[in-house]
């Protein structure tokens, strides 16, 4: 798991961080793929935090860039707002509606979920705080979770990730957003 500290306009370690998580994703040095075979599964990648307003929109903006860039012709890499999974993405391509209670059942997740890996090769869902995520958070190829640094308490992070049941293996790293220069106590910082 990737501890990064971190803001939204730090280009090199959004890069670092985007190249760890094509690695965990299994898209790092992907060859292109040969005429006529088929393309890829796709992955899903979701961007959440522990509580409202820590940064996670904006991680996930800058992250989409970065991945895409660092993708660039190897397929589409898109962002979708997974509050509500509803409507369409930014490519128009046409979702199974879905409302935010839906989150919280599987089967429904399972077909938004599937409907994204049949079309496209990376996936960041910009997720609802993680009490909010239901089987999203646990269906999701990997998770990665955005602290502000500034008001987010150790134990509610441990609160969240314990009540979210994200599988270990799925959760890719932590951002820490907004940080000051020395990390906190908690995370090995003086």
């Amino acid at each position: 798991m990737a501890l990064l500290p971190m803001n939204a306009d730090d280009s090199l370690l959004m890069a670092r961080l985007g190249l760890t998580l094509l690695d965990r994703l299994g898209l790092a040095d992907m060859p292109a793929p040969e005429a006529g075979a088929p393309p890829p599964a796709g992955r899903i990648l979701l961007i959440t935090s522990a509580r409202p307003r820590e940064g996670r929109s904006l991680i996930a903006n800058a992250l989409r860039n970065s991945l895409a860039a660092q993708l660039s012709g190897s397929g589409e890499v898109v962002l979708t707002d997974g509050s509500l999974l509803t409507g369409r993405l930014a490519n128009d391509l046409p979702l199974p509606r879905a409302s935010a209670l839906l989150l919280f059942q599987p089967a429904a997740v399972q077909q938004a979920l599937q409907a994204l890996r049949d079309r496209m090769l990376l996936t960041i869902v910009d997720g609802p705080v993680l009490a909010d995520c239901g089987a999203l958070a646990q269906q999701a190829d990997a998770v990665v979770v955005v602290l502000n640094a500034r008001k987010t308490p150790r134990r509610g992070v441990e609160q969240a990730l314990a009540a979210a049941r994200v599988p270990p293996e799925r959760l890719a790293g932590v951002v820490l957003n907004r940080h000051v220069q020395a990390l906190p106590r908690w995370l090995g910082g003086t």
